[in-house]
């Protein structure tokens, strides 16, 4: 028997499935021990093994380990959660590597482990780590510690670590999960036990740094961080160490401390330069901070070193696959966006599929600037070299995408595919789509339908077909798997309200509800129903929604309706800080920077505390007098700058 997969479990009901599906495969036999489910986890691991124990939860996750250790049969053991999965095929190549390497006492393999970070998986971010879970059987190798556990050997023998040449995936760090499992509380409850019991050890401090960042405490998550690092200098050969470096310099950022955050960067970090990690938080500080070319210049050098470190392992950064590719190149894309360069952004952003083809962002920004500068038949062509087109999961994304977007025509032309292809659309797609077609028998057709309701995700759409059809708008009631809460709901029928111009809505639509209002209004413009979107603008607008207004279409690249609104809040002396910004960002690209400069000004004396946007000033400005106001400003907000070298060398010019 080569290889057992070892798992302990509690209420996984949701994700185990996915799991053992993934092992399978390769496992020889599959052990899971329950401490304590109270849901079906023993009846959905009954699908795939016969071998499920019970065991008592005593608070010490090693002891659980240890306890599925000693049912296992095979010559090699695999630990897995039943929140991790393998991509496809990785199970059996893991197997095949087996069966080339012979077992000894001293050695463990780790498994890359790449764990989904955010609200959700749609919108998460990855964080990989290398973590020891691949070892021989009947070498006395046990779990310790209660919590982050790790392995050792019974007999005293040091382990040697490699890396096993396949990949976990991870979801137990999602928002939702965390939530759901009261995860943190029971996390900080065992390290508690643990620092009373022995004290900490420098990974110790660094796994409560993880857990308070996890929570957005970042005074305590700094506090961990900073001792793990202190007294963890004879530890910096260890995986952790520069992940601890990383997180402290997140955490810094995120409190605004940037000359910490580059100071531990260029003292610690930049002993692993050859990493992507380095040059990524560099240029990432330097972005925030307005220093565009350079930042571009380090984001650039993020991905070159990710390139040469791909040819040597699999494997290429020391935290996170993102900071790799997928951030570089999402910034460097927002980068030449921002500067017209349209060439290289669509280049950055077909990268970024290519990479990962359900990188929705990446796709609807793609599609964005596309719809704006390409033809429909240009569009169809550049998306079939990515996609594809006789891939039915692929011509349902760029369906879906394209009504994201909006586009009627390229929506048309991806729904006429999937009907070639027998594929059946739900009824709320096909609600989405009559909607974006400006299509009212389609869209009774699909209301008819028993499977009909309003839906959360397409309401307020729905809401302004009806208006503008004549037809009276459903209230909302959501459906029985859908998760809204009341607050949301009462939210939501708010909307029927505004648009059908009740008496009471003009003091929820302006004071309640204002970003309600800007979602219809949005949602009005990007469907093209310009004779609600009117109605909707001249009954509830106010300055601040005018700003808002006027900002949303500029970053569509409607600007000539966008510098209509902004001359209307001009004589009025009513524009915000972001609308000065955009009208200096579009003087510049005029090559009027005199232009560009009064209106800098005025969004610095709105909103002083924005440092990037002294930069943006004090690199284009020529006048001594108005840049001494302007170094002085700057110093005031931010009187550390004068120790960041690229701020150094700006006050000095």
């Amino acid at each position: 028997m080569l290889l057992s997969i070892c798992l302990i479990v509690k209420d996984e009901e949701e994700v185990l499935s996915r799991c053992l599906e993934s092992v399978r495969e390769a496992a020889d036999e599959i052990i899971v021990v329950d401490t304590g489910s109270t849901d079906k986890t023993k009846e959905v691991a009954a699908e795939f093994t016969d071998k499920i124990y019970d065991f008592e939860w005593v608070k010490d996750f090693s002891a659980a380990r240890n306890e599925s250790l000693r049912y296992a049969a095979g010559t090699w053991i695999l630990v897995m959660d039943a929140d991790e999965y393998f991509a496809s095929g990785d199970a059996i190549k893991l197997r095949n590597f087996l069966t080339t390497i012979t077992p000894r006492e001293d050695q463990v393999f780790a498994v890359n482990i790449s764990s989904f970070l955010g609200k959700d998986r749609t919108t998460a971010i990855l964080s990989a780590g290398e973590v020891p879970r691949l070892f021989p059987n009947h070498f006395s190798i046990k779990y310790y510690r209660p919590i982050h556990e790790q392995l050792l050997s019974e007999t005293g023998i040091k382990l040697h670590s490699f890396l096993a040449p396949v990949s976990l995936f991870h979801t137990g760090y999602l928002k939702e999960t965390i939530q759901s499992k009261s995860k943190s509380s029971r996390n900080a409850e065992l390290l508690t036990s643990i620092k009373k019991k022995d004290g900490f050890a420098p990974y110790d401090f660094f796994t409560a740094g993880n857990e308070f960042a996890v929570k957005a405490d970042m005074p305590k998550a700094i506090y961990y961080f900073e001792k793990a690092i202190k007294s963890g200098t004879k530890h910096k050969t260890a995986s952790w160490y520069p992940k601890a470096v990383i997180s402290l310099t997140q955490c810094y950022c995120r409190q605004f401390r940037y000359f910490d955050a580059l100071n531990l960067l260029e003292r610690e970090l930049i002993k692993w330069k050859d990493y992507p990690e380095y040059s990524y938080l560099k240029a990432n500080i330097l972005h925030y901070l307005g220093f565009i070319k350079e930042a571009q210049k380090h984001y650039l050098d993020a991905l070159n070193v990710s390139l040469v470190k791909a040819e040597l392992t699999h494997v290429f950064w020391l935290d996170s696959a993102e900071f790799a590719t997928t951030m570089p190149m999402r910034r460097l894309a927002a980068i030449y966006e921002n500067e017209g360069d349209l060439q290289n952004a669509v280049y950055y952003w077909s990268k970024l599929l290519h990479q990962d083809l359900y990188d929705f962002t990446s796709l609807h920004s793609l599609l964005n600037t596309l719809i704006h500068y390409e033809s429909m038949d240009k569009i169809i062509f550049l998306l079939g070299q990515i996609y594809q087109v006789d891939d039915l999961k692929h011509i349902y994304i760029l369906f879906r995408s394209s009504l994201t977007v909006r586009s009627a025509e390229l929506a048309k032309h991806y729904y006429n595919l999937l009907l070639n292809k027998e594929f059946t659309v739900s009824i709320a797609d096909q609600i989405f789509y009559s909607i974006v077609q400006k299509d009212q028998a389609h869209y009774s057709n699909c209301t008819n339908h028993p499977d009909y309701k309003p839906s959360n995700e397409h309401y307020t759409h729905e809401a302004i077909a009806c208006r503008v059809w004549g037809l009276e708008i459903p209230l909302y009631r959501p459906n029985s798997s859908e998760d809204v809460s009341e607050k949301i709901q009462k939210k939501l029928n708010h909307v029927k309200a505004i648009l059908e111009l009740q008496e009471e809505a003009h003091t929820v639509a302006v004071n309640e509800y204002p970003e309600l209002l800007l979602t219809i209004l949005q949602s009005a413009y990007l469907l093209q129903e310009f004779e609600i979107y009117d109605q909707l603008i001249q009954t509830y607008s106010d300055d601040n929604i005018i700003n808002e207004m006027a900002n949303f279409l500029y970053s569509r690249k409607n600007e000539s309706i966008a510098l209509d609104y902004y001359s209307i809040l001009l004589n009025k002396n009513a524009l915000d800080a972001r609308s000065c910004e955009n009208l200096a960002m579009y003087h510049f690209k005029g090559d009027d920077i005199e232009g560009g400069l009064a209106f800098l000004e005025e969004a610095i004396r709105l909103q002083p505390q924005t440092i990037y946007l002294y930069v943006q000033y004090l690199e284009r400005s020529n006048n001594q007098n108005k840049r001494s106001k302007i170094k002085d400003k700057l110093l005031r907000q931010f009187a550390g700058a004068v120790r960041i070298p690229e701020f150094a060398l700006l006050l000095k010019n």
